[in-house]
């Protein structure tokens, strides 16, 4: 998932994100697990010791949906508790006129899933109490649900959930 937020990133934003332990460039081939090189352009995403080598139509879909949006939001604000003050923070994945958005990898997918994800309920909270954003209309988890197709690069059929928000669960 990382490394798709980082192409996503960089498509967004046109340039690098500074993010140094991510190495991204396109390539013309596809190489297979046994080490097969075919003629399929695919964007090859390397962090650690993981090579992913994704679909670049992917990518510029994810891209198109996202167009506009502030990518890797850094969010926080202070919530008052019975037992003090606790420093709530988070970096948001993409953030655009009052949307919140998620973006989820996964290889199995129900729909639902992401109902009780805290993140929701954090973000916005943390949006809406330092002032970064004066309403939040939704917040969506985009899920990227992986296909892997023996001989070609990493692609996903997309999913989304999207919740609107009740005022006094962020309050």
């Amino acid at each position: 998932g990382t490394c798709l937020n980082e192409v996503i990133d960089r498509m967004l934003l046109n340039s690098a994100t500074g993010r140094e332990d991510v190495a991204i460039r396109t390539s013309r081939t596809f190489i297979t697990n046994k080490g097969e090189e075919l003629e399929v352009p695919c964007i090859v995403a390397k962090m650690d010791d993981f090579t992913f080598q994704l679909d670049i139509a992917l990518c510029r879909k994810l891209a198109d949906i996202l167009k506009g949006c502030i990518p890797q939001y850094r969010c926080s604000a202070t919530m008052e508790t019975s037992r003090g003050t606790v420093d709530l923070y988070g970096d948001v994945d993409y953030i655009g006129d009052g949307h919140v958005i998620d973006l989820k990898t996964t290889s199995m997918y129900n729909v639902g899933k992401y109902e009780r994800n805290w993140q929701k309920e954090l973000y916005t909270y943390c949006l809406l109490h330092s002032g970064d954003m004066t309403r939040v209309k939704d917040f969506t988890f985009l899920i990227a649900k992986w296909v892997k197709r023996v001989g070609s690069p990493w692609s996903a059929e997309l999913f989304e959930e999207t919740y609107t928000l009740r005022p006094e669960r962020v309050e």
